[in-house]
């Protein structure tokens, strides 16, 4: 998990800065999805469908908007691929235990876990 976290630090974020943020920070929030707030693995850990949610739509080129600036199919595959093996270790730490998932709301995707 240590290393997730180094790569979240060294790779995750600067993307989500150049990227996402601009529309989806504390201080603007397009879709009630603030990013921003993600710095830590615990953070990650609380909200995992809002990761899933944001491969998805990194790979059918829904975000961001066509007219921001677009990530190279490299920063895809290296933001993809992180949000991939967080989600699985997180998964793998969980094993055993129960837990409820919660689904996304239109109205508030950041109210994935009440």
């Amino acid at each position: 998990m240590a290393m997730l976290e180094l790569d979240f630090e060294k790779t995750v974020r600067p993307l989500l800065k150049t990227y996402c943020l601009t529309c989806n920070s504390t201080s603007k929030q397009k879709g009630e999805l603030d990013l921003e707030r993600f710095v830590s693995m615990g953070d990650i850990r609380r909200h995992p469908l809002i990761w899933k949610k944001i491969t998805e739509q990194l790979e059918h080129r829904e975000m961001p908007p066509a007219d921001e600036p677009q990530p190279s199919v490299e920063e895809i595959g290296r933001l993809s691929g992180w949000i991939d093996r967080t989600l699985g270790a997180l998964a793998a730490s969980n094993s055993g235990r129960s837990a409820a998932v919660r689904q996304i709301s239109k109205s508030n995707p950041n109210d994935s876990n009440r």
